[in-house]
């Protein structure tokens, strides 16, 4: 028997399979992490799958991502990735019921869910719940392909555009309201002076709102000029959403959200997401904040680019909902940083893909047996040819196909083109999804995987807790399988005499192997087709 502590990539086809979703990302880690400190000694089940099968752990992010699905969709025959997470359509204005649960993370270009709707001749009153719980700011504010212009950009008073030339007159047909959610937030300004009859409690408390009060115009010609050819004018905003816990801000606290801030650094918003109710409810006293800061650094980093500017290296910017399952939304977020969400002694963090030294080696001398080698991945699992999907602010963030990454040189050695399409819903920026893009491309190729056991000593030499980090495999047995590998898995057996490891290659220099000025591929978006 063997007692599992896990490292947890949240990935399709590893400990926690799409076809066995936990209710959360949080029962799938507590089930394992709930354990690490019991008094028993067992096999941890999950869903149905035994974490101790070491291999099935091992499984790595773009293996999963670039696994081909039986509905093939992609541009190049095959789809992969996000399943409709932030999708186009999540971010526009619907009427509905019982609408589902928006959560703006990073910053996002929508509309939202309507609340209320009323004609009171000659105007439309339309108001919009724009996000589950408090955002940071509304940073502008479009009627159709018009950007608004306001002497200043604020919650909790009627808002009139300024006029601007080339624009029709919104100064004189248009107010705005708005309100960012917080826990004093009261009733609507523009609703409460027209319609008396609704209560001071109708405030939307801890949602996120907008209000518009349009004209209809003189005449159909004004009402087409000013909303366009449309039954109801269309209104969208650009919104930085939740504000979350940064480790490394000494202002903020950890136990008052009030005191946190916007951010779409990756790691930053991967963690909240890890700790909210709605998606991994893990308690914020059981993450290792040291590492999500360690993460947040890597990703704040400035990279450089072809034109010679710099932009961060890795961020999230999109909208997730509420009926969408936790395990597929997170593995959407790791894809932003080709991250992982590791747990180990009780603890629970996000790691970026920041370059791993290894924090040990494994000689003949310290292993407890034989081992299980795998030399390489089968062909089906392999790609040569990927097209990267990302979202385009440029282009009102729809979805975009990127450039594609064509590897002649890999194709001649694997004898036919593998083609595949790896979807980046929470990435703008095609600089950033080609980073992305060739790196995935890259690590898809490293293929060979160890199983084996080493004496307990062994953790005793480890700089640092293994999981999740780089060790080097060198040994004169079996010199083939040498090199340096990722920890994925950790398991004590033998009644804690020895450590079962689970490992998969793993190359440091693919995440620094970028040169903008040969890397990078040119690329103009095509324009919209509006027809």
């Amino acid at each position: 028997m063997s007692r599992t502590i896990v490292a947890l990539a949240l990935l399709i086809g590893g400990v926690l399979p799409a076809a066995a979703d936990p209710v959360s990302i949080g029962a799938g880690i507590a089930a394992i992490a709930g354990f690490l400190s019991a008094p028993i000694i067992g096999t941890i089940t999950v869903g149905g799958i035994l974490a101790s099968v070491a291999i099935s752990v091992g499984i790595s992010l773009v293996a999963s991502l670039l696994m081909p699905k039986p509905s093939g969709q992609g541009a190049l025959g095959n789809s992969f990735g996000d399943g409709g997470i932030n999708a186009p359509e999540v971010r526009y204005t619907e009427r509905q019921s019982i609408p589902n649960k928006r959560v703006i993370l990073g910053e996002a270009f929508v509309g939202g869910a309507l609340f209320f709707e009323q004609v009171k001749a000659p105007y439309l009153y339309l108001g919009l719940l724009l996000n589950h719980g408090e955002i940071d700011s509304v940073q502008k504010i479009f009627i159709g392909a018009n950007q608004l212009s306001f002497s200043a950009i604020s919650e909790g008073a009627a808002l009139t555009p300024l006029g601007v030339a080339d624009q029709p007159s919104y100064s004189t047909r248009l107010q705005v309201s708005l309100g960012y959610g917080g826990a004093a937030q009261t009733i609507d300004p523009i609703l409460a002076a027209d319609f008396s009859s609704l209560a001071s409690t109708f405030r939307q408390r801890g949602i996120a709102r907008a209000v518009f009060r349009y004209h209809y115009g003189a005449d159909q010609t004004e009402f087409i000029e000013l909303w366009g050819q449309v039954s109801r004018p269309n209104a969208y905003l650009l919104v930085r959403g939740v504000v979350v816990y940064d480790p490394r801000d000494p202002t903020q606290d950890l136990d008052d959200e009030s005191t946190w801030a916007w951010s779409n650094n990756a790691s930053l918003v991967q963690a909240y997401y890890l700790t909210r109710d709605w998606g991994g409810r893990i308690a914020t006293d059981k993450i290792d904040w040291d590492k999500v800061a360690e993460a947040a650094d890597y990703d704040d980093e400035l990279v450089g680019c072809a034109d010679g500017t710099f932009i961060k290296r890795f961020t999230i910017d999109g909208v997730a909902t509420l009926n969408q399952k936790p395990f597929d939304v997170m593995t959407a977020l790791l894809t932003a940083n080709r991250g992982q969400v590791l747990s180990s002694r009780g603890m629970t963090w996000v790691s970026s893909s920041k370059p791993r030294t290894p924090v040990a080696a494994i000689y003949d001398s310290i292993l407890a047996g034989g081992i299980e080698y795998r030399a390489a991945k089968p062909k089906r699992d392999l790609v040569n040819k990927l097209q990267v999907r990302f979202v385009a602010s440029e282009q009102d963030y729809q979805t975009v196909d990127g450039p594609i990454l064509d590897r002649t040189d890999l194709q001649a050695d694997d004898g036919e083109v593998l083609t595949a399409t790896l979807d980046l819903p929470f990435t703008l920026d095609h600089r950033r999804a080609q980073r992305l893009q060739k790196a995935f491309l890259d690590t898809s190729r490293l293929g060979r995987t160890i199983t084996c056991k080493v004496d307990i000593a062994w953790l005793a030499v480890c700089a640092e807790d293994p999981i999740g980090n780089a060790v080097t495999f060198a040994s004169d047995l079996f010199s083939q399988a040498n090199g340096t590998y990722l920890v994925q898995s950790l398991a004590f057996a033998d009644n804690f005499s020895t450590i079962e490891l689970a490992l998969t290659e793993y190359d440091s220099s693919i995440e620094s192997d970028w040169n903008p000025s040969t890397d990078e591929q040119a690329f103009t978006l095509a324009d919209l087709d509006v027809s």
